[in-house]
């Protein structure tokens, strides 16, 4: 009786731990460089467990990847993007912050102009500025 009630919780506990992946499905994060021909934005992009490597997108060209939430409701991935004496460090995808405003489609679209970071609001279809360049 207690092997099967200790299996019987083993196997709900990895049900929930695999609910996460299951229900909410893959998140993509898209980077796009709108700052206007010529121009080269450099971009390195990380979470605690993913490190993307440096990226450097010529203008209109877009940086993407995708990934599950974590069980724990805290995943977080920032970017380090630079243009010309310009740097910023951004919080690009928060689980708090993005898990329903990246729409059901579950794509945190962003639009690096020259004056900021700009993200993709499903509710108005459009841009609004996110972050400024500090």
């Amino acid at each position: 009786m207690v092997t099967s009630n200790s299996c019987l919780l083993i196997l709900v506990l990895a049900l929930v731990l695999c609910e996460s992946t299951i229900v909410q499905g893959k998140y993509r994060v898209s980077i796009t460089n709108g700052m206007g021909e010529g121009t080269m934005l450099g971009l390195h992009c990380l979470s605690g467990d993913d490190d993307l490597g440096p990226q450097f997108l010529p203008s209109n060209i877009t940086f993407s990847w995708s990934f599950n939430l974590n069980f724990w409701g805290t995943t977080l991935f920032y970017c380090n993007m630079a243009h010309d004496n310009l740097h910023g460090h951004y919080n690009v995808f928060e689980w708090k912050r993005d898990y329903h405003r990246c729409g059901d489609v579950h794509q945190c679209l962003w639009l690096q102009e020259k004056d900021g970071l700009y993200f993709f609001n499903y509710k108005v279809q459009q841009y609004q500025l996110e972050y400024k360049w500090p």
